[in-house]
């Protein structure tokens, strides 16, 4: 399962009644005995990423890098809530997505000269290509009994 979980800006948390809801939906994959996973998102930038793919060469500000505390304070309002469903709902397994974007303080939207976002929150096909294969890469139960 993954979402935009911070869905409203200034919401202090994920309210009570999407909790219910994610938690009800994990319960009905699980029933299906189905192996359920959580993402914690990839981070929201603050700016478009027609200012990372147009920023000027020589520019002396890289235009594809946020400042890690604009996502961090929107993370730290829904991640202690997923962690809460994963303790409550046995066999639930999150998949950390954010690090692949957010290191050192800082969020990047590009890497190698590739852009990744189509927007401030969704990824292109380079950037869900290359969140694809970290995810497989690094949680090798996801491809168990395949």
């Amino acid at each position: 399962l993954t979402g935009f979980w911070n869905q409203r800006p200034g919401a202090v948390a994920i309210d009570k009644a999407l909790k219910i809801k994610i938690s009800n939906a994990i319960l009905k994959l699980k029933e299906a005995n189905k192996k359920v996973f959580i993402t914690d998102d990839v981070p929201n930038f603050s700016f478009a990423p027609q200012l990372c793919k147009y920023s000027r060469r020589f520019s002396y500000m890289n235009n594809c890098i946020d400042d890690g505390n604009y996502f961090s304070k929107q993370y730290d309002n829904y991640y202690p809530v997923l962690q809460e469903i994963q303790k409550e709902i046995s066999g639930v397994e999150m998949i950390h997505t954010a690090k692949y974007f957010c290191q050192n303080g800082f969020c990047s939207m590009a890497k190698n000269g590739k852009l990744f976002y189509r927007d401030n929150h969704h990824l292109n096909i380079n950037g869900s290509k290359y969140l694809g294969r970290k995810i497989v890469e690094n949680n090798p139960k996801l491809t168990e009994n395949l």
